[in-house]
């Protein structure tokens, strides 16, 4: 078979550049929102969901809850992608 392969119109300039450098920018800030988020919850866990969520528990108890609940929802995310 001797096919040749399909011409591919390649990006020249800086239109191509400014697209991609948008793309990592705004990969860049969905990424640190994200994990500001998880930042945020797991300092809640920490300090707040165990007591006010799961009152009727031991401080352990409590704590190893509110993290497990933070755990689901770490693994959660990304298995929710597909």
């Amino acid at each position: 078979m001797s096919a040749s392969p399909p011409a591919v119109a390649h990006a020249t300039g800086s239109a191509g550049t400014i697209s991609h450098k948008r793309i990592v920018f705004a990969s860049f800030i969905g990424t640190a929102i994200e994990f500001y988020d998880f930042y945020v919850y797991a300092t809640a866990a920490a300090l707040v969901i165990g007591p006010v969520f799961f009152p009727h528990g031991s401080a352990t108890a409590q704590a190893l809850s509110a993290f497990v609940t933070f755990g689901i929802a770490f693994i959660a995310r990304p298995i929710g992608s597909f």
